[in-house]
């Protein structure tokens, strides 16, 4: 509903990021402009903990241990 990105970051790796949902789904957008990269998870079920997903998705794609 906004053009607003929150700034967050996962293990140290700067990220800006925008969550939302509604109608029975759920996702999240990171960028990583450091790195160069974006990642984005969308599901069709409002109670996804899309912001745990994320996490240990871009620490594999970052070569985070």
């Amino acid at each position: 509903m906004t053009l607003g990105w929150h700034v967050g970051s996962t293990d140290g790796v700067r990220c800006l990021f925008k969550e939302g949902g509604g109608c029975g789904f759920h996702g999240m957008m990171r960028l990583y402009p450091g790195e160069g990269i974006g990642t984005v998870l969308m599901t069709n079920a409002t109670v996804q903990n899309v912001a745990a997903i994320l996490d240990a998705t871009d620490r594999l794609i970052l070569g985070i241990p």
